[in-house]
């Protein structure tokens, strides 16, 4: 007998259905979050339930549809949850085709945000709203959201790296960087040790 393969539609709401008492409701302005927090807090709760609820307990024939509708779902609920002063980034992000993704909308949101910290520092700069193309741009020069502190953090893990360096998302990086480490430190005590070198005095007659 064939095995039931269950509709996309139902292994949506099946997956999706812990959500509703933790992170459903929670928003930018009721958390009290800066931008990068805010998306911090929606990962960390995205991941746990991942865990509880992992995708290779589909079928596999269903396994890119839920990926596909889960990216789609997890920014909707990100930018949903933004605080109203976002509206009309959030609007263009939306009407946009294909729809960003989850780190593309990050990365324009907390652009503006940070626009908007230079335009308080200096009035010259036009506070009008930037198209989505050119925000788009921002968002993959690698600039990266940034913390509440204002450092650089990447936006797959949350700690204060970018996410071109982040050993999570990158783990071969780890033996680079502790090659070059182990590199430097051998170039310094060379440089250390090295004797002064010796004048030549063959010019000087006796």
């Amino acid at each position: 007998m064939a095995s039931h393969v269950p509709e996309s539609s139902e292994i949506i709401e099946s997956y999706l259905a812990p959500v509703a008492p933790t992170i459903a409701r929670a928003s930018q302005e009721t958390l009290g979050l800066f931008v990068a927090d805010y998306f911090s807090f929606l990962q960390s709760r995205w991941e746990e339930l991942a865990q509880y609820e992992p995708l290779s307990d589909f079928h596999v024939a269903a396994t890119t549809i839920v990926c596909q509708r889960l990216a789609r779902q997890h920014t909707y609920q990100f930018l949903m949850g933004l605080k109203s002063k976002y509206e009309s980034f959030r609007n263009q992000i939306l009407n946009t085709s294909p729809l960003p993704s989850l780190h593309d909308a990050l990365a324009i949101i907390d652009g503006d945000r940070h626009r908007r910290r230079l335009i308080q520092a200096s009035p010259a700069i036009s506070p009008g709203p930037i198209p989505i193309a050119d925000q788009m741009a921002f968002a993959a020069s690698g600039s990266g959201p940034r913390s509440s502190g204002g450092r650089l953090i990447c936006s797959y893990c949350g700690d204060t790296d970018i996410r071109e360096r982040c050993f999570k998302l990158h783990p071969e990086l780890r033996g680079k960087s502790s090659k070059r480490k182990r590199k430097g430190h051998r170039t310094a005590t060379v440089a250390d040790t090295s004797p002064d070198p010796v004048p030549d005095l063959s010019h000087i007659q006796s």
